[in-house]
């Protein structure tokens, strides 16, 4: 850690890539963690839940859904957020250069190749399965995992299973 952002990791004339190959993180695969596809080496225990429910049962909870949606369709301050900006409210969009991944995976037709790969993973994640048994140490076909299927190594083509 340096206070100075001059000569701080990252912040010199390499910038990222300079963060990226140092040796500290030699070995990170970036696009596998940039996808939310790398298991943390150590997870602390989850604290018990000491809360008390809000609510005695699932019909008081429902009245207070439906009351909340009722106040909320008769306030005309309320903003719907399904409704398309108007052309003079586009305006404040024209420099917009975010675009979501999620929305492009869909916008290009690959969403569903893709969830394929983040479902295995979640299950991977949740049944607590051996990375080893999985393949993880040679990206195990994931995109851009190395390896067979993808990223640095592989084939880098995108099949879906089927």
């Amino acid at each position: 850690l340096d206070a100075n952002e001059k000569t701080r990791l990252g912040s010199d004339k390499h910038g990222l890539e300079g963060l990226k190959n140092h040796a500290f993180f030699q070995g990170i695969d970036w696009d596998l963690l940039s996808q939310k596809h790398v298991i943390p080496p150590y997870q602390p225990p989850p604290k018990p839940l000491n809360e008390k429910p809000k609510f005695h049962d699932y019909e008081s909870m429902l009245n207070l859904l439906n009351e909340e949606e009722a106040a909320d369709a008769s306030n005309p301050d309320k903003f719907d957020w399904t409704v398309v900006p108007s052309k003079e409210d586009q305006k404040y969009f024209d420099k917009w250069d975010f675009i979501s991944p999620l929305t492009l995976k869909i916008e290009m037709g690959i969403a569903q190749e893709m969830e394929v790969y983040d479902t295995n993973f979640k299950v991977r994640q949740l049944m607590g399965a051996d990375e080893e048994a999985f393949g993880a140490g040679d990206g195990g076909g994931i995109p851009g995992g190395g390896g067979p299927g993808g990223g640095p190594g592989g084939g880098g083509t995108l099949t879906t299973p089927g």
